[in-house]
């Protein structure tokens, strides 16, 4: 029975996998394309998703080891060890986008096709949402430290898709370039709140 839950674990973590991989690409090649600062920061916040999606996976696959001579009550601990390496790498992500967001601010956007940035956008929270919503309810049905944080993380980018979308959308009509980086930096921020809440959710595990 146990060892069909933690099945199950995995296969719901590698759906989340397979979506923040296409939206890191997706996300990655308008913000490149189109010299969107923002876009390219919550590019980089899906690819973060996408490598604690890794570690919990992996730590998942891990917690299906039987118990053993120096694990006599299994590897089930190995999920929350996951947990924390999934925050720590919050944290650097978040940290980084302040500072480059921070950089392009000063340095000045010369951003162009605001509009494809608009939509990416809004297709990346609808995507997220469904998704989100699907492993935080799988995370506290299988009693998943790793996928309930794993569905959080994408929630977040929920709320950081529509901050974006609404900040290019305002920048499209009034022309104030510095939006984009601020747009930006308002990701590493919401980041970083990420990082403090799941600590807190964490240490109560």
């Amino acid at each position: 029975m146990q060892e069909k839950i933690q099945k199950e674990k995995s296969r719901v973590i590698l759906l989340s996998i397979f979506s923040n991989l296409v939206l890191v690409i997706v996300k990655l090649s308008i913000g490149l394309m189109t010299g969107l600062i923002s876009i390219v920061a919550e590019a980089l916040h899906s690819a973060n998703d996408l490598l604690a999606s890794l570690v919990a996976y992996f730590g998942v696959r891990g917690s299906l080891k039987p118990p053993d001579r120096d694990h006599q009550y299994g590897h089930g601990k190995i999920e929350m060890v996951t947990g924390w390496i999934e925050n720590i790498l919050i944290l650097l992500v978040g940290a980084g986008i302040i500072y480059e967001g921070v950089r392009k601010l000063i340095k000045g956007s010369h951003a162009e096709m605001v509009e494809i940035g608009i939509g990416v956008m809004i297709l990346s929270g609808v995507v997220n949402w469904f998704i989100s919503v699907f492993l935080i309810k799988k995370g506290k049905e299988l009693r998943s430290v790793g996928i309930e944080v794993d569905g959080e993380h994408l929630r977040a980018d929920v709320i950081t898709s529509a901050g974006i979308a609404a900040a290019l959308i305002v920048m499209k009509f009034t022309g104030w370039k510095w939006l984009d980086p601020a747009g930006a930096i308002f990701v590493g921020i919401w980041v970083l709140g990420i990082f403090f809440r799941l600590s807190s959710t964490l240490l109560h595990h």
